[in-house]
């Protein structure tokens, strides 16, 4: 997404959507609206919640990550939008990317 806002990365993926919206309405989720170029919502499109900034494993034990050294788990949610272009995800505090896919 280097330069680019993120409704441009969306157009440049699904070629349709003209709308994202990101809300909180709690302290434990967040809420993605995907509409279409006239506002309607979009529904089944596959949205993936992935972790931004992951540090990578130390791999340097043969390619391996070493013994005995804690292993942080960046989960990723896939899910797909509802009749009114909703899907809505677990917020860790985080900052995350998100992956937009309609077929």
């Amino acid at each position: 997404m280097q330069g680019k806002s993120i409704h441009q990365w969306v157009m440049g993926i699904l070629g349709v959507v003209t709308g994202i919206a990101v809300a909180t309405p709690s302290a434990f989720a967040v809420t993605v609206k995907v509409t279409d170029a006239s506002g309607k919502p979009l529904q089944t499109v596959m949205v993936t919640q992935t972790t931004a900034n992951v540090a990578p494993l130390d791999t340097s034990d043969g390619g391996f990550q070493k013994p005995n050294v804690p292993v942080y788990r960046h989960p990723e949610f896939t899910g797909f939008t509802d009749a009114k272009g909703v899907m809505t995800y677990p917020d860790d505090d985080g900052l995350h990317l998100y992956r937009f896919r309609k077929t």
